[in-house]
């Protein structure tokens, strides 16, 4: 078997399962997003709530809709994870997040669950967190895309 090959066996862009990332920040959102490549997903980004729902709405009209939405839960002077989940759940009540935050407390699960969100992530977290957390939103085996 060539390179040619397995080139070929890859799911194609259009066909790989598709992350929102949103975070504020350059360096967290290239790197995650760089991660997330890495496992095999086709990834959006936005820089804060307001994108990140112009990009969700778009791709669910499309009908392309996104499997996970990673949303970074504080972003000063735009819309953060909480207010950003609210407006996706308008578009699909059913939509499947990630609160991410580089903030840690006591009952973070918890509080992040009462929210509405389907799992937390604390920064800075590993290339094995995130593919545990993904491949289980998404319903992929871990490792495969």
């Amino acid at each position: 078997m060539t390179a040619a090959d397995l080139k070929d066996e890859r799911p194609s862009r259009e066909t790989r399962i598709r992350v929102l990332l949103m975070d504020d920040e350059d360096c967290v959102r290239g790197v995650i997003c760089q991660m997330l490549e890495r496992l095999g997903y086709d990834v959006k980004v936005a820089r804060d709530g307001s994108e990140a729902v112009s990009a969700f709405a778009s791709a669910h009209r499309e009908g392309r809709p996104f499997a996970v939405a990673i949303l970074d839960l504080s972003v000063p002077g735009g819309l953060g994870g909480a207010a950003t989940l609210k407006a996706l759940q308008q578009i699909d009540p059913q939509v499947r997040t990630v609160a991410s935050t580089g903030y840690v407390f006591d009952d973070i699960g918890n509080d992040i669950q009462s929210q509405g969100f389907s799992a937390v992530l604390v920064k800075p977290y590993s290339m094995e967190e995130l593919a545990s957390v993904t491949a289980r939103l998404a319903g992929r085996p871990r490792g495969g895309a």
